[in-house]
């Protein structure tokens, strides 16, 4: 069956994603915006005046992809940047790297050809002489845990007794600034999440699928030749599967029939623009003798969202991932709608910096990753389910599993809408 993804590429080209050569010139627009304006607040909130970012080639630390340029995408062999909070709130950045003309515009150097890296670093923070000397070590978010232990040793076996006093955890503040966006962002982001969804209609169609013969991979790999033509990436799966009358199970793989329920499961990311969409979704495969998606599918579906409605009323800035979990659950449940919740950031990773709301196999709050902030201008994967009991499917239960890609401001808000609908598939 022929395909066209003509239509998200022109969406792309308006919002400047396309060509190529545009999106790469856009994303050093927005390294350098996230440097100039959220880079100093972040520093500022978590108290620390200088901080480390170390990594070394395809060993990168998880920073560098918001810290280096297209033109710089991996380390060269040590690569090391270092950023000083100014008294007037500016920061200075460093870099101890090989160099770009991007890099360049945006670090000063200070690491001459013939110079080693270690003791030329060492001697720069004497000299810097600040209160604290932040690094990405963390024992609860990967992000935030980039420096690999053979370079700390390397530091720290280079740094004097009192300036190795003075490390301390990065986690704060690279939470922080990981987890907020610029507006440019957010308005890409919102372009992202909108071909995401336009992907799963083009799957999800009467002319995609072959009953019978059409199984839930091949979905998977339509949606993965969709995105190679937008030059996109997928940062997980694609997932399809579905639920069926008398599986007692969801089915990963299967041909699909009348009477299944799809379900996917999908993100991507445009090439050199670290944005990622993260969109849940369901359509049904009409029987013959049917119009509409059985009653009993049709409330648990309802009862999604409105408990989608409950999280993004309770899902408000300086608010904790724990007491939006807390919050939101509790309605849920008193409601009767069987819920379960656990949405995440995105941004520059799917699975992004920031709190957690809940967790999908621990509905409890979570320690330390639910105790952080919700900030503005950050985005989240409002991610979520509810259950219940069919009577159309002999009272077999059913799962109504979706997610929508959402931004923070003031309040929260949906980038690209959401579905309210099951998609139906009739076939003649």
């Amino acid at each position: 069956m022929a395909f066209t993804t003509r239509a998200m590429q022109e969406k792309m080209e308006k919002a400047g994603l396309l060509p190529l050569r545009r999106q790469a010139e856009i994303s050093a627009r927005i390294i350098e915006e996230r440097l100039n304006k959220l880079l100093p607040a972040a520093m500022e909130a978590s108290g620390l005046d200088c901080w480390l970012v170390i990594g070394s080639e395809y060993n990168e630390d998880p920073l560098f992809r918001s810290l280096f340029t297209y033109d710089l995408p991996t380390a060269r062999r040590v690569s090391a940047l270092c950023f000083h909070r100014q008294d007037d709130g500016s920061v200075k950045r460093y870099s101890f790297s090989a160099r770009s003309p991007l890099m360049d515009k945006l670090y000063e150097n200070k690491l001459n050809k013939g110079e080693e890296l270690w003791p030329t670093l060492a001697k720069f923070l004497a000299e810097l002489n600040p209160n604290h000397i932040a690094v990405n070590k963390s024992d609860h978010f990967g992000i935030c845990d980039g420096l690999s232990s053979s370079h700390f040793e390397q530091l720290t076996g280079h740094l004097n007794p009192d300036l190795r006093s003075r490390l301390a955890s990065a986690e704060a503040l690279a939470n922080t600034y990981m987890q907020q966006l610029t507006s440019l962002e957010l308005d890409l982001l919102a372009t992202v999440v909108e071909v995401t969804q336009d992907i799963i209609d083009l799957t999800f169609s009467t002319d995609r699928i072959e009953l019978g013969k059409t199984t839930t991979t091949d979905l998977e790999w339509f949606m993965r030749e969709c995105m190679s033509e937008l030059n996109c990436l997928s940062w997980f799966g694609p997932d399809v599967n579905l639920q069926r009358k008398g599986e007692k199970n969801t089915m990963f793989t299967g041909v699909i029939e009348p009477g299944d329920l799809l379900h996917c499961d999908i993100g991507m990311s445009p090439l050199y623009i670290k944005l990622h969409s993260d969109i849940q979704r369901l359509a049904y495969v009409l029987k013959p003798s049917e119009a509409a998606v059985p009653g009993g599918i049709a409330k648990i579906m309802r009862n999604a969202n409105r408990f989608q409605d409950i999280t993004m009323q309770a899902l408000e800035p300086q608010k904790t991932g724990n007491l939006v979990f807390s919050e939101a659950l509790e309605q849920g449940k008193a409601e009767d709608l069987n819920p379960a919740l656990y949405s995440h950031p995105i941004g520059t990773y799917g699975h992004g910096a920031g709190t957690l709301v809940g967790r999908y196999d621990h509905q409890q709050p979570l320690p330390v990753k639910g105790d952080y902030l919700i900030n503005k201008n950050s985005a989240y994967a409002l991610e979520l389910n509810c259950f219940g009991r069919v009577p159309e499917w002999e009272d077999q239960e059913v799962f109504t599993y979706l997610e929508e890609d959402i931004a923070v401001k003031e309040a929260p808000y949906y980038l690209h809408g959401r579905q309210t609908d099951i998609l139906l598939l009739k076939f003649d």
